[in-house]
């Protein structure tokens, strides 16, 4: 879906009916002669035929004809001092201390600037990979406010857009949209600046902006993005309702999918080569940043050889033509998604979860098409707690007694951690929501500190909708973090590792030191009640939920929001190093969206995924698209914000109304 104007292709917005809105500033009133024409046309290219378009502000207004044609001819009348303009940013807005505005593209630099009455700039901050959207900026509290006069943008060293400021500093509380007072700024041109918004029928909304008065826009549009197994009732929007563009969360949701696959399989270069040595530190024992795009080393089940994955510790990445291969970390989620959706339901049942595993994951007693792994037993993808768990289920058992002891005696491995972090996703902002969907999930195959890891991941990921975009990302994983270990109990080793990482990161020591100083602590001493060393494990419990979670703390700590940063030590901490990568890829790519996680590795990915390749029984023999996965998130998210939250779903607008948590 796209806008074209002068071949310049434009993202888009909800609204209601067709409108061609501006706001045009000249120093005298006259009349403005305009000429807009153009085409509306559906998803498959028919034309639209009696949608209504109208210039706001005007008393011009016409209907698309049998050819989905209009024209838009006639004068206005237009006030106001004169202004450069800025095609690329409207709406400009100031509530507290916080400056917002509309970015009609994504901008690759936009200088602010505060000045007061004599022209001394005040303030002024350079903002950089400008996203399509709103986008805000928090002054700082030492800011001289009682002088201030204007307020400038300028983009890419070119462009001026100079707003004065309609009051003296920034009282608590008030809101103030600029434009109605507009500072004389050199040289006028003739240009409008503001939206062209369409809805008909199912079709959803269009966003442009309006460069020149003689101009020819032609509009195509596809469906609105709506579940056909979901009732949308009309919702009255209350006070303090957290309001999420849909579009945008669809963005999102792709990116989670994307960062995800690409922590996972980055993470499996190193899975498993390095476990520690029980009584030692030994040199080698660990890698060291060092050790990035150096000869990977064999794994513990490697028989020396190292992974066929990538020859040195580096990026897995798959690019056009190719295609996305499930693994453990992802083809569960992918699951879960499916079943909640098929079974129109936010609270899956215990029933609906062992029909769900047992429809779609193989059987390791019977052949898969994958043979025998390095055990002798058939190659189903499952391992630990997940492979008891599914025995069970064979057997009859339902969750949640598939994850207890002593029916499940892997019930502290790490399995529920990789399996139900996007419950969070799927309910954005109330954690209360997110946890009430994955307490049966997670206590499919976790008990006890296993168990609250997994709340803890999937408080995070819910949070990841809610923190103040006025933060940094390191700033912003701290107070999630912090907001998290609300839910492990004091008591818990849990809580007490995540403490203990805490205070190492905060001591300024390295991550190599502060992840050493977990595995002497709770491998060597068994300290805090983590005793998995004297039981005497497979690899020392390498695939526990503990060690692991210490190491992905770590990671996700010193990484401080920088997804390649944090992909990076998340690969070289150790133990099961594919699954926290694959967490913490996921939320950080679900924070940043598809587009800054391409940003971010300065390339464009694969959106093909193959969850047939660890996994059976879907449609289009198991070959999907993230943007595909990613409505399908967003229907799962429509029926827990109606059904769940009590919230509402505006079609037309295109955006989620979620009442917050009192």
């Amino acid at each position: 879906m796209h806008l074209k104007f002068f071949n310049r292709r434009i993202k888009p917005v909800g609204s209601a009916s067709v409108y061609i809105p501006f706001f045009l500033f000249f120093g005298l009133n006259f009349g403005a002669q305009i000429e807009i024409s153009g085409k509306v046309t559906g998803p498959n290219g028919q034309a639209l035929v009696g949608a209504t378009v109208t210039l706001q502000n005007s008393k011009l207004s016409t209907v698309t004809n049998a050819d989905g044609n209009f024209s838009l001819a006639g004068t206005v009348n237009i006030n106001g001092p004169k202004q450069n303009t800025l095609a690329e940013i409207n709406q400009m807005k100031i509530t507290g201390r916080k400056i917002s505005f509309w970015s009609a593209k994504e901008l690759n630099d936009i200088k602010i600037k505060l000045n007061d009455l004599s022209g001394k700039v005040l303030y002024k901050k350079t903002v950089k990979n400008v996203l399509y959207g709103e986008n805000s900026i928090e002054l700082p509290k030492g800011l001289n406010q009682s002088s201030l006069n204007l307020l400038s943008f300028q983009i890419n060293n070119k462009k001026i857009l100079v707003y004065k400021l309609p009051f003296s500093g920034f009282p608590t509380g008030l809101t103030t949209t600029l434009g109605a007072k507009v500072a004389k700024l050199g040289k006028s041109e003739a240009t409008a600046l503001d939206t062209l918004k369409v809805a008909m029928g199912n079709y959803i909304n269009e966003r442009v902006a309006i460069t020149q008065f003689n101009s020819v826009i032609n509009v195509a549009l596809k469906n609105q993005l709506k579940d056909s197994n979901l009732v949308y009732p009309v919702y009255q929007p209350k006070a303090g309702d957290i309001k999420i563009s849909r579009s945008t969360y669809i963005q999102k949701l792709y990116g989670f999918w994307l960062g995800q696959c690409i922590a996972n399989w980055t993470g499996l270069v190193t899975e498993m080569d390095k476990i520690g040595d029980v009584g030692d530190i030994k040199t080698g024992a660990f890698y060291t940043r060092e050790d990035w795009g150096k000869p990977d080393k064999p794994s513990i089940w490697g028989q020396g050889v190292p992974s066929n994955l990538s020859p040195t510790i580096d990026f897995v990445f798959r690019g056009a033509g190719d295609t996305w291969g499930s693994d453990d970390d992802t083809d569960i989620e992918y699951i879960y998604q499916h079943i909640l959706h098929t079974n129109k339901a936010s609270l899956l049942t215990a029933e609906q979860i062992k029909s769900g595993w047992l429809t779609h994951i193989y059987s390791e007693k019977a052949y898969t098409p994958y043979g025998k792994d390095h055990t002798g037993n058939y190659e189903n993808f499952l391992w630990v707690s997940n492979q008891t768990a599914y025995t069970l289920m064979e057997g009859g058992m339902l969750p949640p007694q598939t994850g207890r002891p002593p029916n499940n005696n892997e019930y502290n491995m790490i399995d529920a951690q990789l399996t139900t972090e996007i419950f969070g996703l799927f309910a954005p902002v109330r954690t209360d929501v997110a946890l009430k969907m994955s307490n049966l999930p997670i206590r499919t195959t976790a008990y006890e500190d296993a168990a609250y890891i997994s709340d803890f991941y999937v408080v995070m990921h819910s949070l990841a909708s809610s923190v103040s975009d006025t933060l940094s990302m390191k700033e912003k994983i701290t107070w999630m973090a912090n907001e998290a270990r609300k839910v492990l109990p004091n008591e818990s080793y849990a809580a007490k590792m995540f403490d203990f990482v805490k205070a190492k990161h905060g001591s300024g020591i390295k991550w190599e030191h502060a992840r050493d100083s977990v595995y002497v602590r709770y491998q060597v001493n068994q300290k805090d009640g983590y005793n998995l060393t004297s039981k005497n494990l497979y690899c020392n419990g390498c695939f526990a939920a503990g060690i692991n979670f210490a190491a992905s703390i770590v990671s996700l700590l010193y990484g401080e929001g920088n997804i390649v940063e944090t992909i990076k030590i998340g690969a070289l901490c150790g133990w099961d190093s594919d699954n926290p990568t694959a967490t913490w890829g996921g939320m950080l790519g679900f924070m940043i969206g598809k587009k800054g996680v391409e940003t971010a590795f300065n390339r464009t990915f694969s959106d093909k995924y193959n969850i047939h390749r660890t996994r059976r029984n879907f449609p289009n023999n198991g070959i999907n698209t993230f943007d595909k996965m990613a409505e399908t998130g967003m229907f799962v998210v429509d029926r827990a914000v109606i059904g769940e939250m009590k919230g509402g779903v505006d079609l037309a607008e295109d955006v989620l109304y979620i009442p917050q948590l009192k």
